[in-house]
């Protein structure tokens, strides 16, 4: 999931992505997007997701675990907090990471992009079903 998203918007980073975390946890950030704009969106597409870290769940300021790990402040105001659950499915992921690209494409006025995605990076999916991923 984090090469596909990562591939879909190079501008974006995984938090600690070199440090040891849990397997089913992510932290990306999507520049140029607020987290908060993020979680609704997604939440419109079904998925439900996170900004912040787990310890500023329900806050709607910057997470202060953000600012001491020295993440810029436009990666901290753009950090979405994925947690996949263990029945997640392959497509569910698939689901998720294109919806999570077409927010990207909606809201940083890069539709011109669109016709760039590379098939194989994300595979098309031509059912939706609402998932929990956090």
């Amino acid at each position: 999931m984090e090469t596909a998203l990562l591939a879909l918007n190079p501008r974006s980073m995984i938090i600690s992505h070199k440090a040891n975390r849990l397997a089913n946890t992510t932290m990306i950030t999507m520049p140029g997007v607020k987290s908060e704009t993020q979680v609704m969106k997604l939440d419109l597409l079904g998925f439900c997701v996170s900004s912040g870290s787990a310890c500023s769940s329900g806050k709607v300021k910057v997470s202060h675990v953000l600012k001491v790990m020295h993440v810029s402040e436009i990666h901290q105001i753009s950090a979405l907090r994925i947690s996949l659950s263990p029945s997640i499915k392959e497509l569910d992921v698939e689901s998720f990471v294109q919806a999570w690209h077409k927010v990207y494409i909606q809201c940083s006025g890069q539709n011109h992009l669109t016709s760039a995605i590379d098939s194989k990076t994300v595979k098309r999916v031509s059912s939706h079903v609402p998932i929990n991923i956090t």
